[in-house]
């Protein structure tokens, strides 16, 4: 994807955002960034060697290093971190909804025609 000119980019005054020229906005940070040298600040960060107390992480970069801190909490139960690896990995699972019109009682006799019995063919809720 190639990066907008400049000429293509609006900065409203006094705001933190740019405006394409499409009318997308996007935030530029206090000091008047672009979006682009937004984008190439990340990777510049990210790509430097992690230096911190943890030996185990040395030699890795920025990101590598956080990648790793993230994998390990999500292994030791942190389930905010497993979500966050399993959305990056597979994609935020769909959400279905159900419509359903006309009564309560309509739409659970619909609902239990449409199941198939379970495998002793009794009801369940008989039990």
């Amino acid at each position: 994807m190639t990066e907008p000119l400049d000429a293509d980019i609006l900065y409203p005054p006094g705001k933190n955002i740019a405006v394409l020229r499409d009318g997308t906005m996007l935030p530029v940070g206090p000091r008047g960034l672009s979006p682009s040298e937004i984008v190439s600040s990340i990777r510049e960060i990210v790509a430097r060697r992690y230096a911190g107390p943890d030996e185990s992480k040395w030699g890795m970069t920025m990101l590598e290093a956080a990648l790793v801190t993230a994998a390990e909490k999500a292994a030791d139960g942190d389930l905010d971190a497993l979500t966050g690896i399993l959305d990056r990995l597979l994609g935020k699972p769909v959400q279905q909804t159900i419509t359903a019109s006309g009564t309560l009682k309509e739409f659970l006799d619909e609902l239990a025609k449409s199941d198939t019995p379970t495998s002793g063919g009794s009801n369940p809720l008989d039990d």
